[in-house]
């Protein structure tokens, strides 16, 4: 899979399957910004920067043939959920 989530990262992260991928490059012509095709594969180029973009990705997980496009959504952990920890 490519599309790498860091510790404590915030958002909506979408992940490519490589294993399901088909090279028809209906991500990469709905989110430009954001999917490639390299080789005979799609990747993530970058995850989305704001709402216009997370809409295009959105659109080319719906549109994906093969289900490859998955999203996954992290939240803030609150300072309350932190001081819990230690």
């Amino acid at each position: 899979m490519f599309g790498v989530l860091t510790d404590g990262a915030i958002g909506s992260f979408y992940r490519v399957d490589v294993s399901d991928c088909l090279p028809c490059a209906a991500c990469s012509t709905l989110a430009p910004g954001n999917f490639e095709i390299v080789g005979e594969i799609a990747r993530i180029k970058r995850q989305p920067q704001d709402d216009l973009e997370r809409q295009q990705c959105e659109a080319a997980r719906i549109t994906c043939p093969v289900g490859a496009i998955t999203v996954e959504s992290r939240r803030q952990k609150s300072h309350s959920q932190e001081i819990g920890k230690q």
